[in-house]
């Protein structure tokens, strides 16, 4: 944050949710705008989609696109520039096991990153991560 920079912030989103018999989805889109004063507008949109198979089953995935102007040292060659950065995420959510009001579930997840010929120096062609995780919800 720069307190004398003045930013224009526009953001728009849609949900779409569907439960059915068998299945249940869910699907959210949105898009960012940062436009600040005398400088370069940058803009993120993302789409996250979930579906809920089998009872306790949770398949997710999520497609990010961003521009970035704060990964290289402002004093740097390419400082200050937008570049584009895509990530993928995909995963797995599976309930095992229900204790009163908390309900545990297990998973796992995998990114890859797309940042482009000016980046891969600094950060690797296609920077990937992945974990593996253990939830714990409260219900009803």
């Amino acid at each position: 944050l720069e307190p004398a920079v003045a930013v224009d912030r526009t953001t728009a989103s849609v949900t779409y949710h569907h439960a059915g018999e068998r299945l249940e989805s869910e699907t959210f889109v949105a898009w960012g705008r940062n436009a600040p004063t005398g400088q370069p507008a940058t803009n993120a949109l993302l789409l996250e989609s979930a579906l809920t198979l089998a009872r306790g089953t949770l398949l997710y995935g999520r497609v990010e696109r961003i521009d970035k102007d704060d990964l290289l040292p402002a004093g740097s060659a390419n400082g200050g520039r937008a570049f584009p950065i895509t990530k993928v995420t995909a995963g797995i959510s599976v309930d095992i096991a229900e204790f009163g009001h908390a309900r545990f579930s297990t998973g796992a997840q995998g990114s890859l990153h797309s940042v482009g010929a000016a980046l891969a120096q600094d950060y690797g062609e296609h920077p990937w991560g992945a974990s593996v995780y253990v939830r714990v919800r409260l219900v009803p």
